[in-house]
């Protein structure tokens, strides 16, 4: 007589995809409900985990809302900061389709608080990333000049300037991205 094997044990999620879960939940909540009604209770419900594990991933907030920026980015085709000028190029039209795509997610970024010191937490990574990718360009300019141009660029490359081709304009994810890239070239 053969013995039947003893049932599999179900596997514990890895600790990157418990992450994944957890910030993919946050998108889900701030699509419906918007930032300020997030909690990390919340959030461990939404992502049917504990709230221990929500604490184990991410100690404060600010550490939530930071790695959650990452995953955002992500999802709307951002490579991250660009390191290179040509990389800056190539990104903007992909990127501005991808905010199309994540539209509530990023109406939640730009226009509330949270979403603003969400943005403010990466601000002097992403100021330093355009420097350096804008350094060749930027070569014989004066402190004040080279300032003022990497501000405009940064603007251009944003949600902002997204958000008000797409509201004020009309303009989609594609025409606007081809505008700000023109503009940026320009």
């Amino acid at each position: 007589m053969t013995t039947a094997p003893a049932p599999a044990r179900p596997t514990r999620p890895s600790a990157d995809e418990t992450r994944e879960r957890i910030l993919a939940a946050l998108g889900d909540l701030i699509r419906r409900e918007g930032f300020e009604q997030v909690s990390f209770k919340a959030l461990a419900k939404e992502a049917r985990v504990t709230e221990i594990t929500v604490y184990r991933h991410f100690r404060d907030r600010q550490e939530l809302l930071r790695a959650f920026w990452s995953w955002m980015d992500a999802r709307v085709g951002q490579r991250g900061i660009p390191q290179s000028e040509e990389a800056l190029l190539a990104d903007i039209i992909p990127v501005f389709m991808g905010f199309d795509e994540q539209e509530q997610l990023m109406r939640a970024a730009l226009l509330t608080a949270e979403g603003r010191a969400m943005r403010m937490s990466v601000q002097a990574e992403r100021e330093a990333g355009f420097r350096r990718a804008l350094a060749g360009a930027t070569a014989g300019l004066t402190p004040k000049e080279r300032q003022r141009v990497l501000a405009v660029i940064q603007l251009l490359y944003s949600g902002y300037a997204w958000l008000s081709m797409r509201d004020h304009w009309g303009l989609d994810g594609k025409e606007a991205g081809e505008a700000a890239l023109w503009a940026v070239r320009t």
